[in-house]
């Protein structure tokens, strides 16, 4: 049995969340199609400068939200759930890295970033080809990053449009985030 709060140890405001081999066929496709390795999802974890409570902000269809931590992580164990059929089938495992900055970080200016793209279309594909108005997780995770000065330029990619998951988690790596895996039954 899940306890959300216990799984929620840990996950501070700045956090960063990588989840790999999402239950969602078409985007994990895609996505190892151009070497996603399996990384397909990611979020950034912020505090609400209104209500104080920890939220999960992401570019998910139809368009960039935010939702309370626990009911996040609560959805993940469904997710969890529908991959573990289709793990039979694949031989691949649902997991959520959550990456916790190294330091004091700018937060605030971090949630007034994410703030402003609530409500944007999602549009992982139209985004990469077109270059539209609408945004993927990636690219909204490395947008809200970019808000940290010592961030900046850490991609090689100039365009946050062209950003993939497994580069967020490279940027993080490199630069001393700790790294420590959900325990989701």
């Amino acid at each position: 049995m899940n306890d959300v709060s216990k799984i929620a140890e840990g996950i501070v405001s700045g956090s960063q969340l990588l989840l790999r081999h999402m239950p969602y066929p078409m985007a994990t496709k895609i996505l190892a199609w151009v070497g996603s390795d399996g990384w397909d999802h990611c979020a950034t974890v912020l505090r609400d400068d209104e209500t104080g409570e920890l939220m999960v902000y992401e570019a998910y269809p139809p368009q960039c939200r935010k939702v309370p931590l626990e009911e996040y992580i609560e959805e993940m164990i469904e997710w969890k759930a529908k991959r573990h059929r289709w793990r039979k089938r694949t031989g691949k495992k649902f997991a959520c890295e959550v990456y916790t900055p190294p330091g004091e970080i700018p937060t605030e200016v971090m949630w007034n970033e994410a703030e402003s793209w609530l409500g944007t279309q999602y549009g992982m594909i139209v985004n990469w080809i077109f270059g539209t108005a609408a945004i993927h997780c990636s690219e909204l995770q490395r947008r809200i990053l970019e808000q940290i000065p010592d961030l900046v330029g850490s991609w090689e990619d100039e365009d946050p449009s062209k950003t993939e998951p497994i580069e967020n988690r490279v940027v993080l790596q490199q630069n001393g985030w700790s790294c420590h895996e959900l325990e989701i039954d």
